[in-house]
């Protein structure tokens, strides 16, 4: 069986440890991400690395040496920010030999936005709570 590295984004968050442990299970190498080490997906994790900040202006060079540098195989990003620099940047990083786990750009860009999500449900016949854009509801939620 081949061992892939798999480098999770933003594992500080709270489905993290999850996804992390299924990697080690399934036999492969888990690399976690995030831009702060003091989390539980340092322990978790085979392998941990310091992301840059989704405000940082170097973001993707940095991913990408990161990438490189770590010998990453596989990529799966879970950051709603970057989410759609990663759908972008798929054939890119693939031509790299790197692999990102993600819905197409224009999927991806419709799903980020609830209101958009809701529509494609509704077009769709998929059974979703009424939604508003206006205030007629008790559950606010920002779009994005």
């Amino acid at each position: 069986m081949i061992n892939y590295k798999i480098l999770t984004e933003a594992s500080g968050s709270l489905t993290s440890g999850f996804l992390l442990n299924a990697i080690r299970e399934s036999g492969h190498i888990c690399v976690a991400s995030d831009i702060d080490a003091r989390t539980h997906a340092y322990c978790l994790s085979d392998e941990f690395v310091l992301a840059p900040s989704k405000h940082d202006p170097q973001l993707w060079s940095k991913m990408e040496d990161i990438l490189l540098s770590k010998n990453i195989d596989i990529v799966i990003p879970s950051f709603d920010e970057t989410l759609e620099g990663w759908a972008l940047r798929k054939q890119y990083f693939l031509d790299k030999g790197i692999h990102v786990i993600l819905s197409p750009y224009e999927t991806v860009k419709k799903c980020i936005d609830k209101w958009d999500t809701y529509q494609l449900f509704l077009s769709l016949g998929i059974p979703t709570p009424k939604t508003s854009l206006d205030y007629e509801y008790p559950l606010v939620k920002p779009r994005t």
